[in-house]
């Protein structure tokens, strides 16, 4: 074997075998031309995947924390005014007691912070209570919570409490008259809130008002007129339905009635002042034609003597236009109230003394007195009712409207008109 023959063979002998490749297969491999993903989005995607768990403790931490500050803040603000103070009637404890609860029931406040939160609300005879029973229990709060809000329900939550607080303001209610609107209409409140306590069911006393005596306190607090009124609705209602006396609800709509139609500005009468004529001679003889007399409408003649001025509202009816005064009218007199004071009204008359037109009856100084019911209030042509019944009345001339006249005042009205006309 010769030296070529045997290094070929070794070579043979010892070459290393390969096996054969495969060409590398990836199923995510994109196709030819598409654009490989980068390695910087992997690993982008990778941190928020891992970052994410952490940002939604954070976000609980951050949303209990805004919890936690809104509570403080309503805190702050109840104690700067998010309450009202109580005013130590027992008609509105029920609803402060309601809206101070509520207030509070949600702020998670100790019983010692909501014992100071009463002593600032409460009235001061109220508060006065809190600050003992908070003294006494300042080593056990809720005790002494217990406690205050045990001594508020007797003094001013208890039925009898409120009942008498209802009476009492009814009883002290001023009498009405026919210019205080404004004022029925706070009796018409009144009696809304009556009625709504009665629906209640809380306070069983107030069935009183069901009766004729219950509502005849509140009846004598209305004007005349008013009074004639619900006598004849209350009969009425009586008859339709067969009871014995109408309930309360009903009055309370009547009263309401009345106060919407006499404060409605659609219907809201403006009474001007009259306007005042006044007749101006000359000297010497008139001309024109003597047998037809004008006719002149006046509310008030001035005549000037001297300086004085002299109000012929004195002496002359507004009725008749004859001298007689208007105190001692019978016509006048049987007149209806409301038809009587409407007179006086339009006329621009005092309603205390009915003899003048330059003040009204507050600034009136008269002393007057009626004959009738001895008031001194009001003269006998302005007392209420029908007018008492008398004799034969004595017969006087037709020309003063059946009325006595003065003789005094006639000849003081000849004189100057004889006068006035030389």
């Amino acid at each position: 074997m010769t030296y070529q023959e045997e290094q070929f063979k070794q070579s043979r002998m010892y070459t290393p075998l390969y096996a054969k490749q495969e060409p590398n297969h990836y199923p995510n491999r994109p196709p030819d031309g598409a654009k490989r993903p980068q390695q910087k989005d992997e690993m982008q995607q990778a941190s928020h995947n891992l970052l994410q768990p952490q940002r939604r403790t954070s976000s609980n931490n951050v949303d209990s924390t805004i919890s936690d500050l809104a509570r403080f803040l309503a805190k702050s603000q109840l104690v700067t005014g998010g309450l009202t103070k109580f005013d130590n009637k027992p008609e509105s404890y029920l609803s402060w007691k309601a809206t101070f609860q509520t207030t509070t029931r949600d702020l998670g406040i100790t019983a010692s912070e909501e014992m100071n939160l009463l002593v600032k609300w409460l009235g001061p005879e109220s508060s006065e209570h809190a600050k003992r029973l908070k003294a006494v229990n300042i080593k056990h709060p809720p005790a002494g919570l217990d406690m205050i809000w045990k001594r508020l329900e007797e003094c001013y939550g208890s039925p009898e409490a409120i009942e008498n607080s209802l009476f009492s303001r009814v009883q002290t209610f001023p009498k009405l008259s026919s210019k205080e609107p404004h004022k029925l209409r706070d009796l018409s409140d009144l009696l809304c809130e009556l009625h709504a306590a009665k629906l209640d069911g809380y306070l069983p006393g107030l069935s009183y008002l069901d009766t004729a005596r219950g509502v005849s306190q509140i009846v004598e607090k209305l004007p005349f007129h008013l009074q004639e009124k619900w006598t004849m609705v209350g009969t009425k209602f009586k008859e339709d339905h067969n009871v014995s006396f109408p309930p309360f609800s009903f009055f309370v709509e009547f009263v309401k009635g009345q106060a919407k139609a006499r404060n409605d500005p659609s219907f809201t009468t403006i009474y001007l002042s009259p306007t005042h004529s006044t007749i101006t001679c000359r000297k010497g003889k008139p001309t024109g034609n003597y047998t037809q007399k004008p006719s002149v409408t006046v509310h008030k003649i001035e005549v000037s003597e001297g300086g004085k001025t002299v109000e012929d509202i004195k002496r002359q009816c507004p009725i008749h236009h004859k001298p007689h005064p208007l105190k001692r009218c019978r016509g006048f007199r049987i007149m209806l109230l409301e038809d009587r004071k409407k007179l006086v009204k339009d006329n621009n008359i005092c309603y205390h003394c009915l003899a003048s037109t330059d003040h009204q009856a507050k600034d009136c100084k008269v002393t007057v007195k009626c004959e009738e019911c001895n008031s001194e209030k009001h003269l006998a042509a302005l007392h209420p009712g029908p007018a008492p019944s008398m004799s034969k009345p004595p017969s006087y001339p037709k020309e003063h409207g059946g009325e006595q006249a003065n003789v005094q005042d006639l000849r003081c009205h000849r004189h100057m008109y004889r006068g006035m006309w030389k």
